[in-house]
Parts: structure tokens; sequence; C-alpha cells
């Protein structure tokens, strides 16, 4: 019955399309007296998650399709049946195609070369300690603690107006 979804028909379309060098219209005007109209299929696209899914899918496999077409169009041009214009436009497009279609194994590549320069200061972390307690001043009868961000000799934090100082543990091995 035309315009319900149907699940036969569906593969029919998806089938072609991952395994032909054809394009979505031409199947449907193969299929126009048994398959759904260009807007039913759209349709279908909108309304069936897996069939969208199944469709995307087999655009993907005819990225394969497309490559592997090249050689044809080549062999063609070898034996006279294209010229070489007609055949590099053929080319041209089915490179495209699968490009598009499957950019990480046929896709152009795109290289960067980028020249970075880092520069590095290394703190005093009793000054951070310093400038912290007196940027952050602790609210009346509040205590605050302000730990060391870039922290690497013994003090670990600082309580507002006292320096707590971490001793260094005793290594057990001689």
């Amino acid at each position: 019955m035309r315009g319900m979804f149907d699940q036969e028909r569906a593969e029919q379309i998806t089938s072609r399309i991952a395994c032909e060098p054809v394009s979505l219209v031409a199947v449907l005007r193969d299929m126009r007296d048994t398959g759904p109209s260009n807007a039913e299929f759209y349709r279908w696209l909108r309304d069936n998650p897996a069939f969208r899914e199944d469709y995307a899918r087999a655009r993907e496999a005819q990225g394969h399709v497309d490559a592997d077409a090249i050689a044809d169009v080549r062999q063609r041009m070898l034996d006279g049946e294209l010229t070489p214009e007609q055949a590099r436009v053929a080319i041209d497009s089915l490179k495209w195609s699968a490009g598009k279609r499957q950019p990480k194994v046929y896709g152009d590549r795109v290289q960067q070369d980028i020249d970075l320069t880092v520069r590095v200061s290394i703190a005093d972390p009793t000054r951070q300690l310093r400038n912290a307690a007196t940027t952050q001043p602790a609210l009346a009868g509040e205590a605050r603690t302000v730990p060391a961000l870039e922290h690497s000799g013994p003090v670990s934090a600082l309580t507002v107006g006292a320096y707590v100082a971490a001793e260094p543990k005793e290594d057990p091995l001689p």
C-alpha cells in the first residue's frame, strides 16, 4: 500500500544505494509504480529512526562503491568508450562523492604546521601565599585557608594571618 512505510521497499532502496553508484532519484524513478514518491521517501526518513540509520549506512557504503567505480571509468577510457576529458569529469565526480561519504578513507588530508613558543615562569610559593592572604582577607571571626596552587616547597597552605609550615617527613630508609 502506497504511503505507509514498507520495510521490504525500504530495504530495496537502501540495498541499491549501498551497492550501486546510483542516485536516490534514479532508484525512486525505477520504483515509481511500486515504491514511494519522493515526498513519501523523505517522510519515511523523518518518521522512522531505524530506516534513517539504514539509509545513512547505505550512503556511507556508497562511498566505497564510488571509489571502486573509478577503476571502471579508467578502463572504459582505455578501451575507447570515453574520451579522456569525459573520464576526468566522471572520476572527479566519483572522487568527490567518495570523499564526502567516506571522509576518513577517501577525504582530503589536511596538515597543519604549528610554530609555538612557550614561556614558563617559576613563582615563589611563599610570595604567592602572602599575596593570596592580602588580596582575600578573612571575614571577622572566620579562618580561611588559601591553597597553594603552584606548590613545590614545604609550605602547604596559609591560614590568614599565620603561616602553617609542614615539616618534611623523615625518610625511613637511611
